[in-house]
């Protein structure tokens, strides 16, 4: 007999933890797994490997360079993430450094906010979010960069967001987000970003 799940997270659980979207983590992936866990394996092995052909298409390569070369002509730049795609931009954050790009990569919704109030119209905002609603969850972030006058990209598998319609380079990171698998298309994009920014910096052609 499959185990029972529970209706929501334990009582002991942070508020962090208790602000997860349970219902849609319970009634996937892990009732999924405790039905039939070879069955879960292998339909998240194939969301996997769906989502990462997706990832590096003709138009996300040409993306990354047109992001690359909005990078190169700001004069401040700063990346905005929620969640587990904040690590990966901190991630972003540390390889750029290494080139001698500095990259602001603040973490709370304050400092966030601070940040884009700062920037002016020679800047570049860097929004990541894989399902595209960073946008609706900080609405006051989004409103100070639309009124800096700054450069916006967008790094998001969500290309019907609306906040894209004033966004001028949209990195693509893959087609779905199905079983959670979205992060790993997330990390490869930024990684094949990275290898392009090495790249430049070889040819010589990547200074700030």
């Amino acid at each position: 007999m499959a185990p029972t799940l529970p209706n929501g997270p334990p009582t002991g659980c942070s508020r962090e933890l208790r602000s997860l979207e349970w219902p849609q983590l319970t009634q996937t992936r892990v009732q999924r797994l405790a039905a039939d866990d070879g069955e879960a394996l292998s339909a998240y092995r194939a969301s996997l490997a769906e989502v990462m052909d997706s990832a590096l298409t003709p138009e996300n390569v040409a993306a990354a360079e047109a992001l690359l070369d909005a990078l190169e002509q700001a004069d401040h730049a700063v990346l905005l993430s929620h969640h587990f795609p904040w690590h990966i931009c901190r991630y972003l954050q540390g390889k750029l450094l290494q080139l001698g790009w500095y990259v602001q990569a603040p973490q709370s919704f304050q400092h966030q906010l601070e940040a884009a109030e700062a920037l002016g119209p020679r800047d570049l905002a860097i929004v990541c979010s894989v399902n595209g609603t960073y946008s609706s969850h900080y609405q006051p972030i989004m409103r100070a960069l639309f009124e800096s006058g700054a450069r916006l990209a967008a790094i998001t598998q969500n290309r019907h967001a609306l906040f894209l319609n004033r966004v001028d380079v949209v990195l693509g990171c893959g087609n779905s987000n199905d079983n959670d698998v979205g992060k790993y298309a997330l990390l490869m994009t930024i990684d094949y970003l990275v290898m392009s920014a090495i790249r430049r910096r070889q040819l010589g052609d990547g200074t700030r």
